[in-house]
């Protein structure tokens, strides 16, 4: 049986540190992204950014860290009717390796 949706987690999409740009070891993971979606238009991708640090400081960058995310794959000719991309931030009360404060869940389905 084959599953309905496949989720992948990345650590490889990654901002510059204090900042909304796409740090440029991204680029990438998110061109093999839109050449997936490129080759397949029937495929849709949910990219949730999850961020886990200070919420004060969380909350400043997430709606600013979605923009550049979509704007960067949207450059990439990706049809906007495959993207949905959201931010949530979580509050980890534990000490977490510092790469993996930041990183996205990454949804492709069927579309209809």
């Amino acid at each position: 049986m084959k599953p309905d949706k496949d989720l992948i987690i990345s650590t490889e999409i990654q901002w510059d540190f204090y900042s909304a740009n796409l740090n440029a070891s991204s680029y990438q993971t998110l061109d093999k992204i839109a050449e997936f979606l490129g080759l397949h238009e029937n495929i849709g991708l949910k990219a949730i950014v999850y961020n886990t640090i200070d919420p004060e400081y969380s909350e400043r960058w997430l709606n600013r860290r979605i923009e550049p995310l979509r704007d960067y794959l949207l450059a990439k000719q990706v049809n906007p009717a495959q993207l949905e991309i959201a931010g949530i931030d979580i509050e980890i009360s534990e000490p977490w390796d510092f790469r993996y404060k930041r990183f996205v869940l990454l949804e492709f389905y069927e579309r209809k």
